[in-house]
């Protein structure tokens, strides 16, 4: 299974990143789509890391005098990134699953109805 990517965006079943070069600063921001955790890298120094169950988060961070924004924003079917610098956008992009790759509402819904029945025959086997 792909999934769209750019020269600077990442998008897999594990996590979307994406990495931007300002200046000599090297900023990579990591979102898993697993377990919710956000990961911002500046200069290769891990500089957040946070937990995050909604669909938005924000973040600040200052460097040499500089103020730096970091935006992650979620939706079931893309994530976009956002870096400001002193409150001027430097980095901004969206990427989606691609049509073909989309799952659909009937599917999930029969994997969700699959595991419940796999979860309730095991819990009655073993607890009776």
């Amino acid at each position: 299974m792909t999934f769209e990517q750019s020269d600077t965006a990442k998008l897999t079943l594990k996590e979307v990143s994406y990495t931007i070069q300002d200046g000599d600063n090297h900023i990579k921001a990591v979102a898993s789509t697993l377990n919710g955790k956000e990961y911002i890298f500046f200069n290769d120094k891990k500089i957040i890391e946070n937990r995050n169950f909604g669909f938005s988060s924000k973040y600040a961070y200052e460097e040499a005098g500089h103020v730096y924004e970091f935006r992650f924003i979620m939706t079931l079917r893309s994530a976009e990134f956002l870096a400001l610098k002193d409150d001027h956008m430097i980095y901004s992009e969206t990427i989606t699953l691609k049509n073909q790759q989309k799952i659909g509402f009937w599917a999930g819904l029969a994997f969700g109805i699959a595991g419940a029945i796999t979860g309730y025959s095991m819990s009655a086997l073993f607890l009776g």
